[in-house]
């Protein structure tokens, strides 16, 4: 008899679904009770294996170490033939690691699949999916996703809204909460960043979509208010080039009392070069003051700048 510490949310893995859903922030042991079940189920009778990734150019980069270290802790090390690329069972079980991305054919190629793990799902592109799934045909096989939520439009989460309603599907959101066993030294580390970044603790630790980039500047020093513009105010003028879907955005804003205020902005998508200066000339005294701009596009600052347009000089593409 095997004893193995499963926290009760992950039940459902036990139970016949050909999608089988978990999601949530961190702390909620998803990976470890996935590679759990699966060792027991494997031993239960001979099952192939497919743990998969996006991308994913050795098992160094698979859930493959992850196996190991739950077949020593289950005392399972008899029972599994652990090798640089598979894991054999005595009793024909067997895993296989691959990378869904450029692996077109070795994906099509797999046979008699009877469970497909994918290991940070968030990271799956829709056309992934699409070869995946019906590739993933023998019979009761199933397809299992583990992931820790990320953009709101991945493909993941749109397979996950189909799928809420459907009876062949479990789909569970999970998380520290959900885990008998989370450790003090991380519930230390969660109660860290709450205090410290909220923003950041929902999505690591909630499972909430990630609603703020790495990119910004400000973060959360960023205050919306109401506030008059001074009367000969030194005005600062700077414009982000916009491509495809990005936005030409331009602004206009000074600073006071060491706090940065902007007080006009305009921006807009697909904007042809010609008609540049008159969204430029929407922002009062954008001819007298000196415009910062991304160097990316040389060819459209010397444009506007003969139209008389005002350009400081630009480094290092910023």
């Amino acid at each position: 008899m095997i004893k193995s510490q499963i926290p009760r949310v992950y039940a459902p893995l036990f139970q016949p679904y050909r999608y089988k859903l978990f999601y949530g922030g961190r702390g909620g042991a998803k990976s470890w009770a996935f590679a759990r079940v699966l060792l027991i189920l494997a031993l239960k009778e001979p099952i192939r294996i497919l743990c998969c990734r996006e991308f994913q150019n050795s098992t160094r980069q698979s859930v493959h170490q992850l196996l190991i270290e739950q077949i020593d802790h289950l005392n399972l090390s008899a029972f599994f033939d652990v090798q640089q690329q598979k894991i054999k069972g005595i009793n024909g079980s067997e895993f296989i690691f691959m990378g869904l991305a450029r692996n077109i054919q070795g994906i099509k190629s797999t046979e008699n699949i009877s469970i497909a793990w994918v290991e940070e799902a968030q990271t799956i592109s829709q056309s992934s999916l699409d070869l995946l799934i019906p590739t993933i045909r023998a019979p009761r096989s199933e397809l299992w996703f583990s992931w820790n939520p990320l953009q709101e439009d991945a493909p993941i989460e749109q397979l996950r809204s189909r799928l809420i309603d459907d009876n062949e599907a479990v789909v569970k959101k999970v998380g520290w909460q959900d885990n008998p066993w989370f450790p003090d030294e991380l519930d230390a580390e969660r109660r860290r960043l709450l205090v410290h970044d909220p923003a950041a603790y929902e999505h690591v630790w909630e499972g909430s979509f990630q609603t703020r980039s790495d990119a910004l500047v400000f973060n959360e020093r960023v205050v919306v208010q109401d506030f008059e513009t001074p009367d000969h105010t030194r005005f600062y003028y700077g414009v982000d080039w916009g491509f495809a879907k990005d936005p030409t955005a331009l602004i206009r804003c000074f600073i006071l009392n060491h706090q940065l205020y902007v007080d006009y902005e305009i921006f807009g998508e697909s904007i042809e070069i010609d008609a540049l200066p008159n969204m430029f000339d929407q922002i009062p005294d954008i001819r007298r003051w000196p415009i910062r701009a991304d160097s990316s596009r040389p060819e459209t600052i010397s444009y506007l700048a003969r139209q008389g347009s005002i350009f400081a000089e630009q480094k290092n593409g910023r």
